[in-house]
């Protein structure tokens, strides 16, 4: 037993010298990371801007498409908060003082009043569709939110250099050595590259969903999608004007009540696109004639290949009470919409918005996807959604339809 007994504990002390570098790293990922939400929590006031990405490569290591987001962020004390994001097509603003919340769209120049959630959960709604996954991680960093050190396993990944942004978000040929921290969850990797400065700020971030895709069930997503955050024009403890957060309404913007979608009342905007067809759309010619459902969607966004379906069932048990479907695709190829359409299994006029023209018109304030518009025979928008929740979503879509129809009987009625 003795001759055994010698190699066995050598075994075991090798696994622990290569156990121990493993968990030293991870204690000192833990660390550092914890420290970096313990500085931004204490602060008592703080300005950043962040460069927000969302890069798609359909193939591997084939090209790469980028959509991008600006963010100003302001925040002071435990509650007051002014941000401001920049997306593609629109603008818009959100201003909290722990009491009231405002919305401001700038573009639609209109605005709604709310009470606010907590102040990291209005971080974490900055810009709409994918990009908000890291927007949610930025809220819960600045915040101090210490769940996220347990969610996964950290490592440390050693020092990488960084590119610094200047006030504007141009490259400025500089760079700050960060440690670089890797969070493994069970559905995506974060990223994180901390400064190695006695101000432990987070002048990066990426979050990688892409071991959550199921192929299988879909294979026409994306090889790889990730978001990256950049953050720059960081001012620890920033001098602030004492209205800095009160939101005064410019000429001309106005107000509407909360949960009212500044579409909805409104004449649609109209636009032509090219369908998958080969055929052509242009939503003025059914005016008077058909009650049309415009889905906005594209193929990467996991909500919008849940709901598409959903939409497309209603719209078809409608069909001989005049309702047409239109699922416009958001900047996708023909050949991607026709492979989705293919594994689906889904029958549905789609039109293609090549240029991001039509979505521009109709997505809302934070550019969601999935967005389903409902347009009378009038060619007023009745209802809008941005988003969809899967247990209601098609009887409260049954629901609006119904009563919609109902009232153009009752005009023709003449009751």
């Amino acid at each position: 037993m003795k001759r055994y007994l010698k190699p066995l504990c050598c075994a075991a002390a090798m696994f622990l010298l290569l156990q121990a570098p493993a968990r030293a790293e991870s204690k000192q990922a833990k660390s550092l990371l914890e420290k970096a939400m313990k500085y931004a929590e204490g602060l008592d006031s703080l300005s950043l801007a962040v460069d927000m990405s969302l890069a798609l490569q359909k193939e591997k290591d084939g090209p790469t498409e980028r959509m991008e987001v600006e963010c100003s962020l302001t925040l002071r004390g435990k509650d007051e908060l002014h941000m401001k994001v920049i997306l593609p097509s629109e603008s818009a603003e959100i201003y909290s003082d722990g009491k009231k919340m405002t919305i401001h769209e700038i573009t639609g120049k209109s605005y709604m009043e709310d009470a606010p959630p907590p102040r990291a959960r209005l971080v974490g709604l900055m810009p709409g569709g994918a990009i908000r996954m890291g927007s949610v991680y930025l809220g819960r960093i600045l915040h101090n939110d210490t769940s996220l050190l347990e969610e996964g396993d950290l490592e440390y990944l050693g020092k990488e250099e960084v590119d610094v942004l200047d006030k504007n978000g141009e490259a400025t040929g500089k760079k700050v050595s960060c440690h670089h921290i890797r969070l493994a969850k069970e559905d995506e990797d974060v990223d994180f590259w901390i400064q190695a400065r006695k101000d432990p700020v987070v002048r990066k971030f990426t979050v990688d969903p892409t071991k959550s895709f199921d192929y299988d069930a879909a294979p026409d997503l994306p090889a790889r999608a990730w978001i990256t955050f950049q953050v720059y024009d960081w001012r620890p403890n920033a001098k602030l004007a004492a209205d800095r957060f009160a939101f005064v309404p410019p000429e001309g913007t106005s107000l509407r009540t909360p949960g009212q979608d500044p579409l909805v009342g409104r004449p649609a905007p109209n636009f032509k696109l090219d369908l998958l067809s080969g055929e052509t759309f242009e939503l003025a010619k059914y005016k008077g004639k058909k009650i049309v459902i415009l889905d906005f969607w594209a193929s990467w966004c996991g909500p919008c290949r849940i709901g598409l379906p959903i939409v497309a069932e209603v719209a078809k048990a409608y069909a001989d009470r005049d309702v047409v479907l239109y699922a416009v695709n958001l900047q996708e190829s023909p050949e991607l919409n026709r492979s989705f359409l293919e594994s689906s299994g889904l029958d549905i006029q789609v039109a293609l918005d090549v240029n991001g023209a039509a979505g521009r018109m109709y997505l809302d304030e934070m550019g969601s996807i999935p967005r389903t518009i409902i347009i009378g025979k009038d060619g007023i928008v009745r209802q809008a959604h941005s988003g969809f929740s899967p247990p209601t979503f098609k009887r409260q879509l049954e629901a609006e339809l119904n009563a919609i129809i109902a009232e153009g009987e009752k005009k023709d009625g003449g009751g």
